[in-house]
């Protein structure tokens, strides 16, 4: 497995408001337990790998949790070959590699790039290279933030190939209609539940 690291931020980017927030949250400083909640993160991604087909190349952007995010997506996508992880949580994105040295799925023919970066601009991965998005715990930091979240939709929706795939686990559910207002401007449709692609 080739590991490559392409961006990181400077400390001055610790002293944002928006990631102070994320790092006060249960979410971000809690340990990560998949062992409770696998079985439904596995057939929720079962479902998404369904309607998504075949995926070459996949970026997930995480909050802090980056490498079981990329295990859930390797498992469900095994024809994987190039993967973006799209970390902006410091402490974390040290250990990524290493995480992810640590399980089989990781073979020595895919190469991962970890991006240490804002995920309001997701510049650092190429428009249009990517077959597969997969968000988990993300929009639930921006809920109050309406112009950041479509930033970050905008990214996301730059970074996809023309019908790619996006899913996003879970936004709170009082922010769905900020959401899909957004994503309607974007060029994303909705297919399902959570469930868009790139027109």
């Amino acid at each position: 497995m080739l590991i490559t690291f392409k961006h990181r931020l400077p400390h001055s980017w610790e002293k944002t408001p928006v990631y102070r927030d994320a790092v006060l949250s249960e979410n971000v400083t809690a340990k990560s337990d998949y062992s409770s909640p696998q079985g439904n993160y596995k057939a929720k991604m079962g479902r998404v790998s369904r309607i998504a087909g075949e995926v070459k190349t996949a970026m997930v952007c995480g909050i802090g949790r980056s490498h079981e995010e990329a295990i859930l997506t390797r498992e469900a996508f095994p024809k994987v070959l190039r993967m973006h992880l799209v970390d902006w949580y410091n402490p974390h994105i040290a250990s990524l590699g290493d995480a992810l040295k640590q399980t089989s799925l990781f073979n020595a023919e895919v190469e991962v790039t970890i991006h240490h970066a804002d995920l309001r601009d997701l510049n650092t991965v190429p428009a249009g290279s990517v077959d597969f998005v997969y968000a988990n715990g993300l929009f639930e930091f921006y809920t109050e933030r309406p112009t950041d979240m479509k930033r970050i939709l905008g990214g996301i929706s730059t970074a996809l190939a023309p019908g790619g795939t996006f899913y996003s686990f879970d936004y709170p559910a009082h922010a769905a209609d900020i959401f899909y207002r957004f994503v309607a401007n974007l060029g994303l449709e909705k297919l399902d539940e959570r469930i868009l692609r790139k027109r």
